[in-house]
């Protein structure tokens, strides 16, 4: 009996191990081509887009993701020039969410058809090639350690963010729950959105952190996950970022008791 499981306990790791070495695998396939065109200057922001997709798509279908994507209806506003004009590019949008699992990043980056980039934390710009290829992308990086600098940081892609007509992601918890419950957001997201007067996309997430859960390596396939993406949020009429920052968290929170119910009647 104990050989059984420890067989069982060895064949669910070796899968687990496979699906980490294939996500290293395919972000090495994106990036080491992003790092060779941007020293050309050939690199361009759709180019970027597709590979992060094509990223997230594999990687999600390598673990056997199922994913829902609820409010579709609501990316209207940011997609409606695009669909009026063909050689019109996207609009911008500050983009945030609850943070389970390094399985949220791909969910997010399937689930939205947006010219999407992330704010990170300092440390992952430091590993090889990736490091680079982040920064050749547009993405931003945040040092956590510092919020002075995490501030400057933010501030300056604000101010290229609209030039370069692309969206940032931020999770404001600043690190993935344990729990699943949210973390108080922090502020750095809606600071920017009142500086820069773009409005803010919150999604609420949930079933990732069933895939992969935070300091584990055991990978759980088959799993169920939902992205729910809520209405605009204007960065009108907020008297300061901390008021943004709760409302959008009560909103998210709103959102995941209300899918959590309907999980519950099904």
């Amino acid at each position: 009996m104990g050989s059984a499981i420890k067989l069982r306990y060895n064949h669910t790791m070796a899968l687990s191990l496979g699906v980490l070495s294939h996500a290293v695998a395919e972000t090495l396939r994106i990036s080491l081509p992003a790092m060779r065109k941007s020293r050309r200057g050939t690199l361009t922001r759709q180019e970027c887009d597709a590979s992060l997709v094509s990223w997230a798509n594999k990687i999600l279908i390598r673990a056997r993701v199922e994913l829902h994507v609820e409010g579709q209806e609501n990316l209207n506003p940011l997609l409606a020039p695009q669909a009026a004009d063909a050689s019109t590019d996207f609009l911008s949008a500050i983009i945030v969410s609850n943070h389970l699992s390094l399985y949220d990043i791909p969910v997010i980056y399937s689930a939205l058809p947006l010219s999407l980039r992330m704010a990170a934390k300092k440390s992952i710009f430091k590993i090889p090639i990736w490091g680079s290829a982040l920064r050749a992308a547009g993405f931003v990086s945040i040092d956590r350690k510092s919020p002075e600098k995490a501030r400057a940081n933010l501030q300056l892609a604000g101010a290229t963010i609209r030039d370069r007509q692309i969206s940032l992601y931020i999770a404001p918890e600043g690190t993935r729950s344990k729990t699943g419950k949210i973390q108080r957001f922090k502020r750095g997201a809606f600071e920017l959105a009142l500086a820069t007067g773009l409005p803010v996309l919150p999604i609420a997430l949930q079933g990732t952190e069933g895939v992969h859960k935070k300091g584990a390596l055991k990978i759980h396939f088959d799993q169920t996950v939902s992205l729910k993406i809520l209405p605009l949020i204007s960065a009108q009429g907020f008297k300061d970022s901390r008021a943004m920052a709760d409302h959008v968290q009560n909103a998210i929170s709103l959102a995941r008791s209300s899918s959590e119910e309907k999980g519950l009647t099904k």
